[in-house]
């Protein structure tokens, strides 16, 4: 954790990444466990792959509550948060920090 970095208490949060491909193209879809931190007066959602969000103010209006029937598909937080990304040509992705990669 850098200095820039506060967790004094990190909650826990999915990021469902939702991959909008093509309008004639089925979407691809993540589930990202990872945790949301106060950073520089922001919060970040960060996960253990060195992926990050900077997270808008209304984020826990938008989150959604993880059932106990999808539980096994996202994972162990008690919500989750959709992103919706745009593939772009040179590979990077719309709608998150450069540099983000895909789950192989």
């Amino acid at each position: 954790m850098d200095s820039g970095q506060t967790a004094l208490m990190p909650e826990p949060l999915t990021i469902f990444l939702i991959v909008d491909n093509a309008p004639d193209a089925e979407d691809d879809c993540f589930a990202l466990s990872g945790a949301v931190y106060a950073e520089g007066g922001q919060e970040v959602w960060r996960d253990q792959e060195g992926r990050w969000v900077p997270l808008e103010g209304d984020w826990r209006e938008r989150r959604r509550e993880v059932k106990a029937e999808v539980a096994h598909l996202l994972g162990p937080a008690a919500h989750f948060l959709p992103v919706v990304v745009r593939p772009l040509p040179d590979g990077d992705l719309e709608g998150v920090p450069l540099g983000w990669k895909l789950p192989s």
